[in-house]
């Protein structure tokens, strides 16, 4: 029984240190987010792509995911926010997150319409359209959210993990909040899950159906018209690819902690109580780790953004190396 108490205090100091740890995390990231929208906005206006609408909405919603989480770690170790600005931060969270998966939804939808249905897809799709879903999608996980919180599913307050502000169930409401978690947060990921997937076996098989189609017309076509279907072939590799990887990490990332919260609220709970007190820590220790796990995302997703999705990351180094030449040349005329 000691052994728990000295334990447990310890996890109390692992958590504040990481807190402040993922407090500069999310201050990292919260720039990050920025830059990328900035780089998105820029390639909209070069070649009004699609994805790059769908790259805005979900990292708008990263950028507020990570600024309340700032809040949060700094109100887990400082303890100042009321219940108001909780509720709004929670109203927040919760409504981004919403949009991010929604959003992700469309942009593999997107993509599957593209290599499913090429010849219509530039009569289906277009700027204004994508904007207007993108649009909606921000609308109904507002009014998703909105209907939680009005019919006072969720308590704002103290919860078994000692953070005040935070987010329990009420009793009686456990369906509702099922139903949200699986409609919004669970399915909407496991079903880009899925198209990705589907979507990268269709570009190996045309990729390798491109190989072969190259290597019959070798020899009656010039070497400058075959260099000039790469590009475009490119261009497809590295959005799906790009679309793969941010598939991959948000099902990584979030679909474990969604999982295991159902799991509690509908099994784990009621268990508890017959379990000893060793197995009940590793419970709520394996949720802890879960949560952070989950929190990672909105942090590593714009790092996917900016370094892995080939314009992106070439608009980053334009960009860094113009800045570096300016500084450069401003250091020489000051030394002159």
């Amino acid at each position: 029984m000691l052994f728990l108490k000295e334990w447990s205090r310890r996890f109390g100091e692992i958590q504040n240190t990481v807190d402040i740890i993922m407090f500069c995390l999310c201050t990292f990231a919260v720039f990050l987010n920025v830059s990328v929208i900035h780089s998105a906005l820029r390639l909209f206006q070069k070649n009004f792509d699609t994805i790059h609408v769908y790259i805005i909405s979900m990292t708008i919603a990263d950028l507020l995911i990570v600024s309340c989480m700032m809040l949060e770690s700094l109100d887990r170790l400082f303890l100042f926010l009321t219940r108001l600005p909780c509720s709004a931060l929670h109203f927040i969270g919760w409504m981004s997150w919403s949009a991010s998966s929604l959003s992700l939804v469309l942009l593999n939808s997107d993509k599957l319409l593209y290599f499913c249905f090429p010849l219509h897809y530039r009569i289906i799709k277009s700027v204004r359209r994508t904007v207007k879903l993108c649009l909606f999608v921000w609308i109904l996980s507002c009014c998703f959210v909105s209907y939680v919180w009005l019919s006072n599913i969720l308590n704002i307050g103290p919860s078994k993990y000692f953070v005040r502000c935070s987010t329990s169930l009420n009793t009686g409401k456990l369906h509702i909040f099922t139903f949200y978690t699986l409609l919004v947060c669970v399915l909407p990921i496991f079903s880009s899950l899925i198209v990705s997937c589907h979507l990268l076996r269709l570009m190996s098989r045309k990729r390798r159906h491109s190989l072969r189609t190259t290597l019959q017309i070798t020899s009656s076509t010039s070497s400058e018209e075959q260099i000039t279907l790469a590009p475009a072939f490119t261009r497809k590799v590295r959005s799906l690819v790009f679309i793969f990887i941010t598939t991959v990490w948000t099902a990584i990332s979030l679909l474990p902690y969604r999982v295991f919260v159902l799991a509690q609220y509908n099994y784990l709970d009621t268990m508890l109580a017959d379990i000893c007190g060793w197995k009940a820590l590793w419970l709520s220790q394996l949720g802890w780790l879960l949560h952070y796990l989950l929190k990672l995302n909105p942090i590593v997703n714009p790092c996917i953004t900016a370094f892995i999705y080939h314009p992106y990351r070439m608009d980053f180094a334009k960009r860094l190396n113009r800045h570096f030449h300016s500084s450069t040349r401003t250091q020489e005329e000051a030394e002159l």
